[in-house]
């Protein structure tokens, strides 16, 4: 993919799947004491969850990881994009919970490689952390009031405002991009959301960093 950044899915009975997700995912993360980025165990997940499971069945999409991602309260997660195979960077995301009222944030950056640096989540997952985000420039942001779409080798940030921790889900997968785009969105209709370089008036990165910086490996 060049220009895809992301789009909103629309997804039958959305809320019912957050509902349903929503006590095992907070189970999860309270018993545990999670925050940041993490994997969790997919046949646990299903079982828990089989309105989701009986979703991507339906579809034919098969699932190569789930994850979750916690920001904390008035917490903006380090700027990044995720490491992945070029064919292979798509992820769904979906709200567990507080994800409508905080956006993740899309960048278009200069010089990307010279800014870029590999770390590691404590649990192994490499990405690639933006460390000069004097030449980033926001593209475009979006919430998770409905699922969305979105590549994950686009440079993007989870940003949290509120006083409430943000808990998202993100679903990759083993089907190939070019096959997920024509099993969940409309013929060409996906290109409208694109963005291939920063107009001037475009916002800085600096506008949404904080001092508070974390290591995620995914939006």
């Amino acid at each position: 993919m060049f220009k895809f950044y992301f789009k909103y899915i629309n997804i039958p009975h959305y809320e019912d799947l957050v509902s349903e997700m929503q006590p095992h995912i907070l189970k999860l993360v309270n018993d545990n004491n999670l925050s940041g980025f993490h994997h969790i165990n997919m046949d646990d997940f299903f079982k828990k969850c089989p309105k989701v499971n009986e979703y991507f069945t339906s579809k034919n999409i098969k699932l190569e990881c789930i994850a979750i991602i916690i920001a904390e309260p008035n917490t903006n997660l380090g700027i990044h994009k995720d490491w992945q195979d070029d064919n292979n960077a798509l992820a769904l995301n979906m709200e567990i919970i507080n994800c409508r009222k905080n956006y993740t944030a899309m960048f278009f950056c200069e010089n990307e490689k010279e800014a870029m640096k590999i770390l590691t989540t404590p649990k192994g997952s490499k990405f690639w952390r933006i460390f000069d985000t004097s030449k980033c420039y926001l593209i475009s942001e979006f919430n998770l009031t409905n699922p969305v779409l979105f590549d994950t080798l686009k440079i993007h940030q989870v940003r949290n405002t509120t006083n409430e921790r943000r808990i998202s889900i993100s679903f990759r997968f083993k089907n190939k991009d070019a096959e997920i785009f024509d099993i969940l969105l409309e013929a060409l209709f996906w290109r409208s959301t694109t963005a291939a370089a920063a107009p001037p008036c475009c916002s800085p990165a600096t506008t949404w960093e904080t001092s508070r910086p974390s290591a995620s490996g995914c939006c």
